[in-house]
């Protein structure tokens, strides 16, 4: 299950808007859903290393995952994401993709995929499909809709290069 036509064409606005940023103002949208679904968030990072590290609040789980965000049905993992969840898996997580193409988004929404075996490289997005994890896609698709239309009109709001501060100072992250 996929994001509905509206979340889709709010974010194409919130890219146009904020091209410099988008991919990082979706990382921080996706950190605040995953909280949503009953994950602390034990990281997010915007620079240097995996993008998100979370733990269940009554399960234990650990997760660190790799956002990538793309305007094409193909997506770019580079050797710093497969280096970086490698170590995650080695600190006790379990590793993910978390990856959002926009012109399927529609279709598929965010495909949430195991990165075990994953080396650096480019890959079509419709190909990722059968490896992603069903039950968490489905889970991460449902919040990270309902959060996102809940901030969508903030964020179109704020002038162009000033989202990320208006989170940071707004929701904390």
């Amino acid at each position: 299950m996929g994001l509905s036509i509206n979340t889709r064409a709010a974010l194409g606005k919130l890219y146009d808007k904020h091209p410099t940023e988008f991919g990082k103002i979706i990382q921080k949208i996706l950190a605040l859903a995953l909280k949503d679904l009953g994950y602390q968030l034990v990281e997010e990072r915007t620079v240097q290393g995996v993008d998100i590290d979370i733990i269940h609040t009554t399960t234990g789980e650990k997760k660190a995952i790799e956002v990538k965000t793309c305007l094409h049905r193909e997506v770019s993992i580079g050797p710093k994401d497969t280096d970086g969840l490698s170590r995650r898996t080695g600190d006790g997580y379990r590793s993910y993709l978390a990856i959002l193409s926009l012109p399927l988004s529609v279709s598929l929404g965010w495909l949430v995929v195991p990165a075990d075996g994953f080396e650096a490289g480019r890959y079509g997005v419709l190909s990722l499909n059968s490896r992603r994890d069903g039950k968490f896609s489905e889970a991460v698709n449902q919040v990270f809709e309902r959060r996102f239309e809940a901030m969508a009109d903030e964020l179109l709001g704020c002038e162009k290069g000033t989202a990320l501060s208006f989170l940071k100072q707004v929701y904390g992250i």
